[in-house]
């Protein structure tokens, strides 16, 4: 039985190491994309309505207790959204800040039509 020479075996650590590297650069541009495409969007009224959107879906400034094991349900939904909400503030804090106003606008506005 032939043993594995331990130059080989480094060198094998090295290779595995190497891709590693180029995986988390690859996740690294890949996220800094994500972010800027979070900037066009939240530039775009359509993009900021369906940002908005996904926002309210996950509920990130409800609570999510319940009574029974939904709460398992709604806590997984808040943190969807709360990713959502990080990445947005991430992305520029800014656009973020102009876009509650936005919401803020729209609802007053609805709230006035109501009356």
């Amino acid at each position: 039985m032939a043993t594995k020479d331990p130059e080989d075996v480094f060198d094998e650590g090295r290779i595995h190491a190497r891709e590693i590297e180029k995986e988390e650069a690859k996740s690294r541009q890949d996220y800094e994309q994500l972010l800027k495409d979070l900037c066009e969007l939240m530039d775009l009224p359509a993009g900021q309505r369906v940002l908005w959107y996904m926002l309210e879906i996950g509920g990130p400034f409800r609570s999510p207790y319940a009574t029974n094991s939904t709460v398992y349900f709604l806590c997984g939904k808040q943190a969807s959204s709360m990713k959502l909400l990080e990445d947005l503030k991430r992305a520029d804090i800014r656009r973020y800040h102009r876009l509650e106003e936005l919401q803020l606008e729209q609802e007053k506005k609805e709230e006035s039509d109501h009356e």
